[in-house]
């Protein structure tokens, strides 16, 4: 398995694509200011978990808020996975895994403590439903743990224009 900014979106296992689909399908809504529910709902209620709606836009909505620093979302029709997306199906299979230090790191990289702490609730959750319906996020091989930065703290750059960044 490759990098976050090496891997294609074609490439990924039908529960990746779907969680990546509504991750991005999310920052497109709050990038246009448009309203996150109507966008997402039905996706949600055709799996069959219509609750993981809740859970994505709480965690989003904490990384949209409270992010340490740029996240690597892209567009919807982006053909590669960003480091970001590719940490959030990390913490969901580590989830649906047991246990593990990997969700920790994640989230304390993304946000504050407080924040890591809240989030950790909706990422759970999220992760839980989606095994209830037998979407499993596979666990991914390793990589960095976080995504690669430059020294003042911009993420490496990405030749991809379909970038997205939350903030």
């Amino acid at each position: 398995m490759n990098s976050g900014d090496e891997r294609r979106t074609d490439e990924l296992t039908c529960s990746e694509q779907f969680v990546l689909w509504t991750a991005r399908s999310w920052v497109a809504a709050f990038k246009h200011r448009q309203p996150v529910y109507p966008h997402l709902r039905q996706g949600f209620e055709v799996a069959g978990i219509p609750d993981g709606l809740f859970a994505l836009d709480e965690l989003m909505g904490l990384l949209a808020s409270a992010a340490r620093r740029p996240l690597d979302f892209r567009c919807v029709k982006c053909r590669k996975v960003g480091a970001d997306e590719a940490l959030l199906l990390r913490c969901l299979a580590a989830c649906q895994s047991g246990p593990a230090p990997e969700i920790d790191r994640v989230l304390m990289d993304w946000l504050p403590p407080a924040a890591a702490r809240t989030a950790l609730r909706p990422v759970m959750i999220l992760a839980m439903l989606l095994d209830s319906i037998g979407m499993r996020v596979p666990v991914a091989d390793p990589g960095p743990s976080v995504p690669q930065h430059h020294a003042d703290g911009r993420l490496m750059p990405c030749a991809d224009p379909g970038l997205h960044r939350i903030q």
